[in-house]
């Protein structure tokens, strides 16, 4: 049993969605190093490229350790927070049991000084004088019965303020899935596919001007057969000047595919990071928030239930009153009296407990309403992180279309 309702408890709900990002992303990281190696395998590639991806595959097996460690050291902190918990419902199981005991206790005391009142006989004295004093007794308890049926309302408010926060909820995940789908274009703008066309493109160029210098130094070597002097200075002046051209060429396009690569990177980088932080900021789903809603209405439930044997027990004990102030002598009284002491300071006690498990609920709830801003102040922020990507990629794009 205790291990059951440990599971259901929202923080250890939270450490084992932990637990599966980062295996998630473990996984994730290396699907990426497989990828690749796979992709070194199938094209040819520059040194640098690479010494490049030798570089991200090293970086990407310190990631993988990294979370491996942060996986190993989440599990450990689970698996104590749980032993915590389990220890703490075993306690408070064994203190229900323990007040269960005592309820016993008192009601078959009850009992038996019920079965002894039964048998006492006398004649009332100063019958008037006793039915005033117990009239004001039931005042009181009706008193104390209108004082059940306010704090009633107030459960009513406070589940009216629950599906409020349900509806809070939905809204919420409503931007997450605004975000996922910005996410989502991220991922389209700026692919590797449309690096590689426009370095393409630059190749082709590059090639055409290898094509030319040829061209130039097969004209060079004919003057030079022919001996024309004058052409072939000229030819050799057009020979250098197209060598300049290509060694700027051959560096704008080193540069162009360095800063292609290092784009890539902090897009995959970042969406990824971007990804890892929405699912963070979300360790309770609406699932689980639909649960704990149930779980204080079902609670709800049975306190309203418990007023209601109290009512119902404060009218029986209410005729009985009656019954005895019209047959019992003063002893009698007495102890019809301690009777009542003992049932309010027990409708005392379930009173206390009932407004404690209230009180736990609205803290429950306003740590939750925390939770909510703080993730849409995540959200924002996540959004203006966005926005500054996009910038730079079209920035980044304007200036490779004009080169």
């Amino acid at each position: 049993m205790g291990c059951g309702s440990s599971m259901n408890d929202p923080e250890v709900k939270a450490l084992s969605d932990q637990l599966k990002l980062f295996v998630n992303e473990k996984n994730q990281l290396q699907n990426e190093v497989n990828e690749i190696k796979s992709s070194l395998s199938k094209k040819s590639t520059t040194h640098d490229e690479i010494k490049s991806l030798e570089h991200e595959n090293k970086k990407l097996k310190h990631e993988i350790k990294d979370l491996e460690k942060d996986i190993k050291e989440a599990d450990q902190d689970s698996n104590t927070k749980i032993a915590a918990l389990e220890a703490k419902i075993k306690e408070v199981e064994e203190e229900w049991e323990k007040k269960k005991a005592e309820r016993n206790d008192v009601s078959k005391k009850l009992t038996e000084v019920n079965g002894e009142s039964s048998k006492l006989t006398a004649e009332v004295k100063a019958l008037d004088t006793q039915k005033a004093e117990e009239e004001k007794k039931i005042a009181a308890l009706k008193q104390k019965l209108e004082e059940k049926v306010k704090l009633t309302k107030d459960c009513d408010q406070l589940k009216e303020k629950i599906d409020d926060l349900k509806d809070t909820v939905e809204k919420k995940n409503s931007l997450i899935a605004d975000l996922e789908k910005d996410l989502a274009d991220i991922a389209t703008e700026g692919t590797v596919e449309g690096y590689e066309a426009e370095l393409a493109e630059a190749k082709k160029t590059n090639q055409a001007i290898v094509d030319e210098t040829a061209s130039q130094t097969k004209f060079l070597q004919d003057c030079k057969a022919a001996n024309y002097g004058k052409k072939l200075d000229e030819a050799k002046d057009k020979q250098e000047e197209l060598l300049k051209q290509l060694e700027i060429k051959q560096s704008e396009r080193a540069a162009y595919e360095n800063q292609t690569r290092s784009k890539e990177s902090q897009i995959v980088t970042l969406t990824e990071t971007l990804k890892a932080r929405i699912e963070a900021l979300n360790p309770i789903t609406e699932e689980d928030f639909n649960q704990q809603i149930a779980a204080q209405e079902g609670l709800n439930a049975e306190i309203s239930k418990e007023i209601q044997g109290l009512e119902a027990t404060k009218h029986a004990k209410r005729e009985e009153l009656k019954h005895i102030i019209a047959n019992d002598d003063q002893s009698q009284e007495n102890e019809v009296a301690k009777q009542i002491s003992e049932k309010e300071a027990e409708v005392h006690t379930l009173e206390a407990d009932w407004k404690k498990r209230i009180a736990d609920m609205k803290e429950t709830i306003q740590s939750l309403s925390n939770e909510r801003r703080t993730l849409k102040g995540e959200i924002h922020n996540l959004h203006e992180e966005h926005h500054e990507l996009e910038k730079k990629i079209k920035k980044a794009k304007k200036h490779h279309h004009h080169h």
